[in-house]
């Protein structure tokens, strides 16, 4: 009877240490969910293991309609500014975006955009020297290439208009295959990889690494795939924990379980298929597009003759100080150099005879 009341005395703290134990630094970790259940199935208490297990308030708790929800909110009204042509408040925004945000690259791209309305094609080449540098190129949106691509277009620097659709098709190819194989398939090698890996909730680009290269871009930010995944991972690590166990009473939560795992796995490749269908279709389009800046780039090139070297205006660089160097751009960034490029390009007659 004393063993009872002591294992009942205990049973809170052990509901606890299995539950919110398991939010090292904010975040939700699988694997000290998992070895604190241990510790629960040692008192071979029913109730407390079925208290243990349940996993939807912690779910609801760490998977939430936003994380790092305060540059989310920065999006959003950078975005707004955008939509209303007001660019110069919005760029003003997207510079708040913090460098370690899985924001950041995305605001770059957008900043780029409000430079490109408003025909500052040196500060868009800028935006886009950043996402198209050797750490990014083969992860960016494809919009990232067209938006440099169209810019080129714009200031008659065809040489590095092709230069970028090459390095589109040589750095991309692998993704947009992969992407596309995802979307027909809801998996692939990289995404059971990254299932397999100890998962911490909410989802970071870091906890995915380079295996993000082959799955849709933020996938993790998708807050349904989260909780599918958040299910599937604590049910499996639950049923490992229950496997140490030959206690009759934990069948009918094993079965349960099992089911539960069943129906997340389902779930989760329905959901990353839709995702990959969706940045399919973007990919198409934007492959279209990229196609025709180039189907003009080599129209212009050799049919456009008004456009006459004499014509360009070229620019200098500001003068530097005493603080300031500058160096010939090798193609090999210093990481301090990322989202602090200045471009200075030549200008072109914009009064070309096709409008794209």
């Amino acid at each position: 009877m004393e063993l009872f009341n002591f294992s009942k005395s205990i049973l809170p703290i052990l509901i606890f240490t299995a539950g919110l134990n398991s939010l090292a630094a904010d975040r939700f970790s699988v694997k000290t969910w998992q070895e604190n259940l241990s510790t629960t199935l040692k008192t071979k208490n029913v109730a407390a293991m079925s208290k243990a297990i349940e996993t939807d308030d912690l779910q609801k708790s760490m998977i939430k309609n936003c994380s790092d929800c305060e540059n989310k909110e920065l999006m959003k009204t950078a975005r707004d500014l955008f939509a209303k042509g007001n660019y110069e408040e919005a760029r003003a925004v997207y510079n708040n975006i913090n460098k370690k945000s899985d924001y950041w690259l995305e605001s770059i791209e957008e900043k780029g955009w409000t430079y490109f309305r408003q025909n500052q094609f040196d500060a868009v080449l800028a935006q886009t020297k950043t996402l198209l540098s050797s750490p990014f190129n083969e992860y960016v949106r494809s919009e990232a290439y067209l938006l440099q691509s169209l810019s080129h277009l714009k200031v008659c620097d065809y040489k590095n208009l092709f230069l970028t659709n090459s390095l589109f098709k040589e750095k991309m190819k692998r993704r947009l295959l992969a992407i596309q194989k995802l979307s027909e398939s809801g998996m692939n090698d990289s995404f059971l990889q990254f299932i397999s890996k100890d998962s911490h909730f909410p989802l970071k680009l870091e906890d995915i690494g380079s295996l993000a290269n082959d799955l849709p871009y933020l996938f993790f930010k998708d807050t349904e795939l989260q909780e599918e995944l958040f299910k599937y991972k604590t049910s499996q690590a639950a049923l490992i924990v229950l496997s140490q166990s030959s206690d009759v009473q934990l069948r009918t939560l094993q079965k349960k379980l099992e089911t539960k795992k069943l129906i997340a796995a389902k779930n989760l490749k329905i959901r990353m298929q839709k995702l990959a269908t969706l940045e399919t279709e973007e990919n198409f389009k934007i492959v279209q597009k990229l196609n025709l800046v180039e189907v003009e780039g080599i129209q212009r090139l050799h049919f456009d003759m008004d456009l006459d070297q004499k014509l360009f205006n070229k620019e200098k660089f500001k003068e530097t100080t005493v603080d300031q160097m500058v160096f010939v751009d090798d193609g090999r960034p210093w990481i301090d150099e990322l989202d602090k490029y200045e471009v200075r390009s030549k200008y072109c007659p914009q009064n070309i005879r096709r409008k794209m």
